[in-house]
């Protein structure tokens, strides 16, 4: 019993210490496989349409949410396999 609550006291002690102003969680960019500009605005740690419906999801991803990650990432390798032709033209 007294175990569980010395670990209770710690737990509140480090969720109380810990600075709550971090903006992405590098957790979330590895559990999707995105970049965290999937969720953020650049430059900015606001999340984007797409991130507060990560958010109001629990944090994960429905089925259309699914979609439209790999649509991004689709779109995202087409612009990175054109850019090299435009450089040598």
């Amino acid at each position: 019993m007294r175990h569980g609550i010395g670990a209770a006291i710690l737990g509140l002690a480090i969720s109380t210490l810990t600075p709550h102003t971090a903006d992405a969680i590098p957790a979330f960019s590895r559990q999707i496989h995105a970049d965290c500009r999937t969720c953020h605005f650049q430059g900015m740690g606001a999340l984007n349409r797409f991130g507060r419906a990560f958010m109001m999801n629990n944090f994960s991803l429905s089925k259309k949410m699914h979609q439209e990650l790999l649509q991004r990432k689709k779109r995202e390798r087409e612009k990175q396999q054109k850019a090299p032709e435009k450089k040598g033209r």
